[in-house]
């Protein structure tokens, strides 16, 4: 007899972090659709929800899944985040988190879904000058990983300016 509050999508919902929130939002009450390619998650992590099974970057098959679809905010953990990988394949590291969030972000927009909680990283600060990193500490990443986490950020900040869009980004 749980109210449903919200209806969310949690893309990398498979993952570690993901299916944790995926559990927490559901055990809060809260509807959630779950896209995850599975090329890291697991499906044995994910129950008793939707699942939607697509890689960030295949924008076709993306956009027929999401197309009409209503949710009233997406999280998204979907990314690859190693960052010894990240400097051996940084192309990788980009095209997954870069274009697949341009993908997943022009979907919501075509959509209007215009809440998004992004999952960064505090790796986009590089070596912090100070022992308590604030908001405005700088950002200087230092690996494929936390550029492409900063390129997102600061690319979110734009489609904000420029849209009814808005982004929450955690930097752990």
């Amino acid at each position: 007899n749980k109210k449903i509050i919200m209806k969310l999508l949690i893309t990398g919902g498979a993952g570690y972090i993901g299916s944790h929130m995926v559990r927490y939002a559901q055990e809060h009450g809260h509807d959630v659709v779950v896209l995850d390619d599975f090329s890291t998650g697991h499906d044995w992590a994910v129950r008793d929800c939707e699942i939607l099974q697509v890689n960030l970057l295949d924008q076709d098959k993306l956009s027929r899944l999401l197309k009409g679809r209503q949710f009233e905010g997406v999280i998204h953990f979907a990314a690859k985040s190693l960052v010894g990988e990240s400097v051996k394949k940084p192309v990788m590291y980009y095209q997954n988190n870069v274009t697949g969030t341009l993908n997943l972000v022009n979907e919501m927009l075509k959509n209007d879904i215009n809440k998004l909680v992004y999952s960064s990283t505090a790796a986009i600060f590089g070596h912090p000058v100070t022992d308590k990193i604030a908001e405005d500490h700088p950002k200087n990443p230092i690996n494929p990983y936390g550029q492409s986490k900063l390129m997102v950020e600061n690319l979110l900040q734009d489609i904000c300016l420029a849209n009814d869009f808005n982004v929450t980004c955690l930097r752990y």
